[in-house]
């Protein structure tokens, strides 16, 4: 017999508190901000690729909840940020909030209350589990970008790792160089 078919009106998998049997499990989050966004990395460890139908999130002005239920095996595992909802360090607008589900990923962008705004953190109160990634406003003001471009070694840094990015013409110079040629015609070019 062919397996049964789902209803697509069917509700997703629920826990019920202190009925359901579960294990929960911490994701991990990045964040970084701009001038008027936050940007979040939920990242889970599961066994396959997430839907949207076994995530969920709660956002209000001052508060985040995440939780991605999974079901494999016979086993029931709760990704979810620890205890309840987070308190965030200021208000956002939750009515323009945007999640994205990829693979094993949900990324969740949140509308600062106040533009320009700077949070030192992403809650009021500081978890291992939260990381902030360092590409924010201070490194893309224009004034920052400025300055890198005209040093002439490079121009915007990376937003992974930080690292100054540099145009593929530098690396194509220095290749002739190290073929044995001198290079004083090059720089004739280009001065």
């Amino acid at each position: 017999d062919p397996a049964p078919l789902v209803p697509a009106d069917m509700p997703s998998l629920a826990l019920v508190r202190n009925m359901s049997q579960y294990k929960t499990v911490t994701p991990k989050l990045v964040w970084s901000q701009d001038q008027s966004c936050l940007n979040l990395t939920v990242q889970v460890e599961t066994m396959r690729d997430i839907v949207p139908g076994q995530v969920h999130v709660k956002v209000t002005k001052n508060s985040l909840l995440v939780q991605v239920l999974e079901f494999f095996m016979g086993n029931t595992i709760l990704h979810s940020l620890p205890g309840s909802e987070k308190e965030l360090w200021g208000e956002v607008v939750p009515g323009l909030t945007r999640v994205v589900v990829k693979a094993r990923v949900v990324t969740i962008t949140m509308k600062k209350w106040e533009d320009s705004s700077v949070w030192l953190r992403l809650s009021k109160v500081k978890f291992d589990w939260i990381q902030r990634e360092m590409v924010d406003m201070e490194e893309t003001t224009p004034g920052v970008v400025e300055d890198s471009r005209s040093e002439g070694t490079g121009g915007e840094l990376h937003p992974g790792t930080g690292e100054k990015v540099f145009p593929e013409e530098t690396y194509d110079l220095n290749d002739g160089e190290e073929e044995g040629s001198s290079g004083k015609e090059d720089d004739k070019e280009y001065e």
